[in-house]
């Protein structure tokens, strides 16, 4: 039997035993289970002849169980099941000069998603005492007020083109206590191998009400994976140390936030990921956003190498050193949103990302996004690819 079999019927039986304790113990039968299904069509081609139709379906189902706010079980299981092309090739998606690197370095461009999956998203046990909260097991860690990027959460990754769409948890403990106005006090500890391979994380907030902002400092400690060695590109582990900073308010009737780290490496060279962004909204009620980023891990030229692409899609590390994102979001006929995402660099390559979000009735949405890439053939964005995902939600 696979680990990741065993681990998942590990965790499934656990589930299922919470449950049956908070249902032997309830007064009051205080089980709630909700979720949705969704199903997903996406149409890719490049200008190269690459063309790809995938469909994908997902059933999540949530389950809330406790009596009070004492102590409670927050879970979901999710079924995912492909229904065409599990094979991809990464070949239209990447330069001429990184496939021959890679080729030359026997590395593989083709790859296979599983055709069916079943994974637990969260799983936890909330107790509440004395002005603290205590959560245990697999659960969302993040933080920071950055909308396409993270610097100060090193325990999830965003997608680029959906960067508010579900993330998976991670097994953790935490222990949180608020205060005040804006007041808090984070720790967390992500158990890993051993105890010098394990995760720590400590935050602390606070409001700071004569200048309207919200302020965050951060410190984490973990084995860090999101880098490959220079010559065999097999992944590199190090300990890593980030002292973080958040800000988030408001200026000129704008919202404003930075979200940044200095990061301290084992074997790499220390360096910061800073993003920053504002925000704002017309009367006619036309969304306006700008976010920069600069990460000083990144290249600073505009010719990648085969190893920042491969740590860009393992990892999700940002490319290069200087990225920003423009959008503009406007509702219509009151139950539509359309918006517009533009990502750019400073290597000459675009990414297009228009979005038309829908609501179908009282308990179903449509959303309809495209993507495509222009400009420099060697940049981030590869010029030449196209997509566009049709996804229709129905929730219980």
């Amino acid at each position: 039997m696979s680990n990741r079999r065993f681990h998942f019927r590990f965790q499934t039986l656990a589930l299922v035993v919470v449950i049956s304790v908070f249902a032997m113990n309830s007064k009051c039968g205080c089980i709630e289970i909700s979720g949705y299904y969704e199903n997903t069509l996406l149409q890719e081609y490049t200008e190269d002849g690459y063309d790809n139709l995938s469909n994908a379906s997902k059933l999540r189902v949530n389950i809330d169980a406790g009596q009070g706010d004492e102590l409670t079980f927050t879970g979901n299981v999710n079924f995912i099941s492909h229904h065409l092309n599990v094979n991809y090739d990464l070949k239209s998606y990447l330069p001429e000069t990184v496939i021959v690197d890679l080729t030359r370095k026997g590395i593989p461009t083709e790859f296979m998603v599983e055709k069916n999956r079943i994974f637990l998203d969260n799983a936890y046990l909330t107790l509440r005492f004395s002005g603290m909260r205590l959560r245990a097991g697999r659960q969302q860690l993040s933080w920071g007020s950055g909308y396409g990027i993270n610097p100060t959460d090193l325990f999830h990754r965003k997608d680029m083109l959906d960067p508010t769409y579900e993330k998976e948890g991670v097994n953790a403990l935490r222990l949180d206590h608020n205060w005040g106005i804006g007041g808090n006090l984070s720790g967390i500890i992500v158990p890993g191998r051993k105890l010098s391979s394990s995760g720590y994380a400590l935050k602390l907030g606070t409001h700071a009400s004569k200048i309207g902002y919200d302020i965050g400092l951060t410190i984490h400690h973990i084995e860090d994976s999101t880098s490959l060695d220079s010559e065999s590109y097999e992944i590199l582990n190090q300990q890593r140390t980030a002292l973080g900073l958040d800000l988030n308010g408001s200026l000129f009737g704008m919202g404003v936030w930075m979200e940044g780290n200095f990061n301290l490496m084992e074997v790499e060279s220390n360096f910061s990921r800073i993003v920053t962004g504002f925000d704002y909204t017309l009367e006619n009620g036309l969304y306006l956003m700008f976010e920069g980023m600069y990460d000083e891990r990144s290249q600073n030229s505009d010719s990648y190498t085969a190893r920042d692409w491969m740590e860009y899609i393992q990892f999700g590390e940002p490319i290069s050193r200087y990225r920003y994102m423009v959008g503009i979001k406007q509702s219509f006929l009151e139950l539509a949103e359309g918006s517009l995402f533009i990502f750019g660099g400073n290597d000459g390559s675009y990414f297009l990302n228009p979005r038309v979000d829908v609501s179908i009735s009282q308990n179903a949405d449509m959303t309809i996004f495209g993507a495509a890439s222009l400009g420099d053939a060697e940049g981030q964005f590869t010029s030449g690819s196209y997509s566009v995902t049709g996804r229709i939600s129905v929730y219980f």
